[in-house]
């Protein structure tokens, strides 16, 4: 027996001696309408759809958008089931609901590689494994936005969410007119009957609430109209004409702006700081010591009245960095190790088999010349065009975070660690992310920005990272 079948055996077993939680049915991630708060004239028809008075479409996203196109996918998605504009469709902040969890990154991460799904593989095992992470996935509902898994989530989610809300305003318009559901049809949002009456979803909704959507099905492919087609991005005219807020764009009434400089050294601390060189340049008006933060370096933060007086106060200091006690990582020692791990893997078989077909072994034993080559890859910055940045607000027992973060959820769950205050005290506002490769699902510079916002005395502050500190601070893509 493989160590993966074993593993995911031993899963399934201990999950199925939860008091029973194994053999219920996993949690519904179609949400009740109350999930989302209803505004002025919006009517909620489950957990991710509500339906405004003009008609138009409101889609709970629960995806960072980042310049993957995440926003115009799922919107797609809802648009193409309820047969609305892709325009129509609207999207506000999901929240912080398990509801909205990731549940795709979650089964994307267990160990089986394509041979598994090949004639005879261990698809009982596979199926097994994927039950089970799906159920504790929805369980958690960790909301992250990363492992190209964002349409593979909402694909068959979000199709249902729509459908259902469709199925509930024929049946709201059925009711209303004394008409069968059947002969409704809609088109562009309205409701129409070919005897004549027609009301767009806004005139519904509020019926539709309160209608059974009975039994649901997705539209069969071949009645698409969006989904396989090339569709405008919707943030596209923002991203033109500049009226896009990414994370740096954000302005509070109040505002400070924080820059940080880190120690050079993996686990070193700031020693001796002289601030009085910064502290006398225009516009500084503190310095901030920092710990680590969510697996950050420890730093030092320079507070200003704009960014460039940061900046300029941040290069003003003198610091005496101090080395950890087992002295700093060495990237020469860090090569050769890897490299050696590398040679003894090839000669034994502990490695990970990602793909295997035919007798490799028989093979090499039966070749008349072999080949040897070593390959190296460098620890490598994720780069993104957007500095890290994040503001952050703490005032009155409650935390705000304005942030460009892949994982809301985790940067609720640091600011509200290092505040001192619950996670429900906490409230993530996720702006468009000028890139993130996976760098923004590490939350430190959320926690950095939390830690200077308690010296601040209520007001907001933003903390930048110049590029520079992005570049040698970085979670780094692994060597190897």
């Amino acid at each position: 027996m493989k160590r993966r079948t074993l593993l995911l055996s031993g899963l399934g077993g201990a999950g199925a001696l939860l008091v029973g939680w194994g053999v219920l049915p996993p949690r519904s991630r179609l949400g009740a309408a109350r999930t989302l708060a209803p505004a002025d004239g919006e009517v909620g028809l489950n957990g991710w759809i509500k339906i405004a008075a003009d008609g138009s479409v409101l889609l709970a996203m629960n995806r960072s958008e980042m310049g993957q196109g995440v926003h115009t996918a799922l919107a797609m998605l809802v648009a193409d089931e309820l047969d609305v504009p892709l325009a129509s469709v609207r999207l506000i902040p999901a929240g912080h609901d398990a509801l909205y969890g990731n549940v795709a990154l979650f089964i994307g991460t267990l160990p089986f590689h394509p041979s598994d799904s090949e004639p005879g593989a261990e698809t009982r095992t596979v199926k097994t494994g994927q039950w089970v992470i799906s159920k504790v996935a929805r369980e958690l509902g960790i909301n992250v936005t990363g492992g190209s898994t964002s349409v593979a989530d909402g694909w068959d989610l979000l199709r249902v969410a729509a459908a259902t809300a469709r199925a509930q305003l024929l049946g709201a318009a059925s009711l209303q007119w004394k008409l069968p559901a059947a002969e409704l049809v809609v088109t562009n949002g309205v409701v129409s009957h070919p005897s004549g009456p027609k009301a767009h979803f806004g005139e519904l909704a509020k019926l539709a609430a309160a209608t059974p959507p009975g039994s649901v099905q997705t539209k069969d492919p071949k009645d698409w109209k969006l989904i396989g087609t090339t569709a405008p991005r919707t943030d596209l005219a923002a991203k033109v004409d500049g009226s896009a807020r990414f994370g740096i764009d954000v302005r509070r009434p109040g505002q400070l702006y924080a820059v940080i400089r880190h120690c050079p050294m993996l686990g070193g601390s700031p020693g001796h700081v002289d601030v009085d060189a910064a502290l006398k340049l225009p516009g500084v008006e503190r310095v901030v010591r920092l710990g680590s933060y969510g697996g950050s370096t420890a730093a030092v933060a320079v507070v200003a009245r704009s960014s460039w007086h940061a900046m300029q106060g941040a290069q003003a200091l003198a610091i005496e960095w101090q080395a950890p006690p087992a002295g700093a990582a060495d990237s020469r020692i860090i090569m050769r190790d890897l490299e050696r791990a590398a040679r003894d893997a090839a000669k034994s078989d502990d490695g990970f088999t990602f793909y295997s077909r035919g007798d490799v072994k028989a093979a090499s034993q039966a070749a008349a010349q072999h080949i040897e080559a070593l390959y190296r890859a460098p620890y490598l910055a994720h780069a993104a065009m957007e500095p890290i940045n994040c503001t952050a607000q703490v005032k009155d027992g409650k935390v705000d975070i304005w942030a460009p973060t892949q994982a809301p959820g985790f940067a609720r769950a640091i600011a509200a660690t290092v505040a001192g205050v619950p996670e429900d005290a906490v409230t993530v506002h996720v702006t468009y992310l000028g890139g993130g490769f996976g760098r923004r699902l590490d939350v430190d510079f959320v926690g950095q920005a939390v830690r200077i916002a308690i010296e601040t005395g209520a007001r907001p502050v933003q903390l930048l990272w110049p590029r520079e500190e992005d570049t040698t601070h970085d979670f780094y893509r692994p060597a190897g």
